[in-house]
């Protein structure tokens, strides 16, 4: 405990620093909301042309850049980098929506974009509402289009649609912090431990030393992660509410990753810059600034042995995909890559002045 408290006092010390270091990351933040409110370009094709399509096609405007393509120019649209992907609806898709047949529609994207996920899920959310007041208004088509005409309609297809384009970018925040927590982590735990043979002469085990570090080091990254969630809060309201325990448990488990990890690279390395020099590639590789499916397979393959891949597939499973099982799994590698850094950076470090 006297280590905890010692270390906390260094820290108060470095006022600055800790400010600065604490807010850089809710700045940036703003930034990335700034550039990710821009609409992304979308392609639509239109070969059922009923009420229902042109109702669609204007909620996804509100969304979306859409561009209207030639159903026989989805693919070199796509090539040509001129949209994301291609939403083609085919003919007799509204007739098999009110049937409850299958959905006559096509989505075509290279798979190498995040994008496609999110719109994807978004045209899900419209065709399961339109679905939803057919069956309100008595399987009638006429009072179908005067259903949906009205407000509190309008209002439940936006709310679903901006839903998830919140998530999106709730999501690359989130990412984002995770290069962040790395990177605090080699500042504070350098800042912390920077004393090993003063203290080893006093009666305590490296062990307690190295635990009592990473308690306190975790504990401040813990407080970092808070306050980019009340950030998250004010700015989009209480939608981080239903996945905060989740995300609370990944990012728990990151912050060990984290200190864990900064703490090896500080034994190696004898400066800040090169400690930070080291995890910009390593939140590349495990894409914190792009999605992994935009990378040569090679890299696709290596980013299976870096930490930071398994937390950013940890929140697209909690924000985008509400996979839980599979969240559980990423939790446990990470916390293995965990043990992992602790054993080869700390527990085996022999006491120097024994």
């Amino acid at each position: 405990m006297n280590i905890i408290l010692f270390g906390i006092k260094r820290l108060m010390n470095k006022k600055r620093m800790v400010i600065f270091v604490y807010l850089l990351p809710l700045i940036f933040s703003i930034f990335v909301m700034n550039i990710s409110t821009s609409k992304i370009k979308v392609g639509f094709v239109d070969d059922d042309k009923t009420k229902l399509t042109k109702i669609i096609r204007n909620k996804l405007e509100d969304n979306y850049d859409l561009v209207c393509v030639k159903s026989d120019e989805s693919k070199i649209a796509i090539a040509n980098n001129s949209v994301t992907t291609v939403i083609a609806i085919e003919k007799g898709f509204t007739k098999n929506i009110f049937y409850g047949k299958d959905i006559k529609l096509k989505l075509y994207t290279d798979k190498k974009s995040e994008y496609h996920k999110i719109v994807n899920q978004n045209i899900s959310i419209l065709i399961q509402n339109a679905r939803r007041i057919y069956s309100i208004s008595n399987k009638n088509v006429n009072i179908f289009y005067k259903n949906i005409s009205k407000p509190i309609y309008k209002t439940q297809i936006s709310n679903s649609t901006g839903k998830m384009k919140q998530q999106g970018t709730i999501s690359i925040m989130f990412n984002f912090l995770v290069m962040f927590l790395l990177l605090n982590s080699c500042i504070f735990s350098r800042s912390v431990i920077n004393d090993d043979r003063r203290i080893f002469a006093a009666p305590i085990s490296v062990r307690s030393y190295v635990l009592q570090n990473l308690s306190l080091l975790v504990l401040v990254d813990i407080i970092q992660v808070l306050l980019v969630f009340v950030e998250i809060t004010i700015l989009y309201g209480s939608i981080i509410f239903q996945y905060f325990l989740p995300l609370l448990l990944l990012f728990l488990s990151a912050s060990i990753m984290s200190v864990t990890f900064a703490m090896l690279l500080n034994g190696v390395l004898n400066k800040t810059w090169q400690t930070s020099f080291s995890i910009i590639p390593m939140c590349m590789l495990g894409g914190c600034f792009w999605g992994i499916d935009n990378m040569p397979k090679e890299f696709r393959f290596a980013a299976q042995f870096v930490p930071t891949k398994w937390v950013v597939d940890g929140i697209n499973n909690i924000l985008i995909y509400n996979n839980y099982k599979v969240l559980n799994m990423d939790i446990l590698i990470i916390l293995l890559f965990a043990i992992a850094f602790l054993f080869t950076g700390t527990i085996t470090k022999k006491d120097v002045i024994k």
